[in-house]
Order: structure tokens, then sequence, then C-alpha cells
């Protein structure tokens, strides 16, 4: 049983969240591409909804500066 998501990380167009489970230690976490947490759809939508806006957009305008830096 899923007990926390921690992060995400997209590898190759496909998307994979780093899984606390419960009754486990942080050392027994796995990357888990999201088709295999078909029994976690709630705590995934709340993860999405939660991401952190922040670190999105951080991610977002550095990529932004990227994109404008090879323009010029």
């Amino acid at each position: 049983e899923v007990k926390s998501i921690v992060v995400f990380e997209v590898v190759k167009n496909k998307l994979y969240y780093f899984i606390d489970w419960l009754g486990y230690t942080p050392a027994d976490r796995t990357w888990e591409p999201t088709e295999n947490l078909n029994n976690a759809k709630e705590l995934v939508a709340n993860f999405i909804i939660d991401i952190r806006i922040s670190q999105v957009l951080v991610r977002i305008l550095r990529l932004v500066e990227l994109v404008v830096k090879r323009r010029e």
C-alpha cells in the first residue's frame, strides 16, 4: 500500500513516482510508473494537485530562460 508519493520524474516521456510504502523504511522506496499505481489513484490525484507549484514554476522558468538564451 502506498503511504505517500515523495517526488515525480519524467524519463523518456514517461511519468514515474517515487513511492514511500506503508510499513516500510525510506530505503525501500521505489520508482513506479503511473500504471503501477491503479490502487492509489486518489493519492496520485492529490499529489498532482499538491505537486508544489513553486517547483513546477521554477522548472518552467528555467526552461523559458534556456529557450530565450538559445534564440539570442
